[in-house]
């Protein structure tokens, strides 16, 4: 039930203290206990979601309801909310180059 994370921000902000550098500040910690985590400006190649359950929606145009299937985000840029205490524990909010949601009734792909 804990979030590990491996990389590098310029900004870090924990419980309202916030640290900034010029340059990158590297990041690595495994299995953190939280209550909530939010990233902005997130950049990501490649996110891989596992078989869950969910809303997948796009511009307005397509809204998918995902239900027990696996969604990969491909070049991801956005923001990621996680909270352990809410009715919806993941949000997803940003740009992708493609996306493809596998599941046993659809496979679907965007790119």
């Amino acid at each position: 039930m804990g979030v590990s994370i491996d990389g590098t921000a310029s900004r870090l902000e924990v419980n309202d203290i916030a640290l900034s550098s010029k340059g990158e500040i590297k990041i690595s910690f495994d299995s953190l206990d939280y209550n909530t985590l939010s990233i902005l400006g997130l950049e990501l190649k490649e996110l891989d979601l596992p078989q869950g359950d969910g809303t997948f929606i796009i511009e307005e145009k397509l809204q998918y309801t995902i239900e027990n299937e696996e969604l990969n985000l491909y070049q991801y840029s956005g923001k990621l909310g996680i909270s352990r205490n809410e009715d919806i524990k993941l949000s997803l909010e940003g740009t992708a180059n493609g996306v493809a949601v596998t599941g046993e009734d659809l496979n679907l792909n965007l790119e």
